[in-house]
C-alpha cells in the first residue's frame, strides 16, 4: 500500500510493509517529489498482472 502524506514543508511518499510503515521518498520540492511519486505510481502499475 502506498500513502502520501503532506502539511507540512516536507511531502512523504510512504509504504506499508507487513505491520510496518516505510518512508520511500520525502522531499521539499513539491515539484520533484511529484515526479517521484507519480513514477512508483507507473512502476507499481506496471508490474501489476495484466487483467484477462
Amino acid at each position: 500500500m502506498l500513502g502520501e502524506r503532506r502539511g507540512s514543508r516536507w511531502a512523504t511518499l510512504e509504504a506499508t510493509s507487513g505491520k510496518r510503515r516505510v518512508v520511500l521518498y520525502r522531499s521539499r520540492n513539491s515539484r520533484e517529489f511529484q515526479r517521484v511519486r507519480r513514477a512508483v505510481i507507473r512502476a507499481v502499475e506496471a508490474n501489476r498482472d495484466p487483467r484477462p
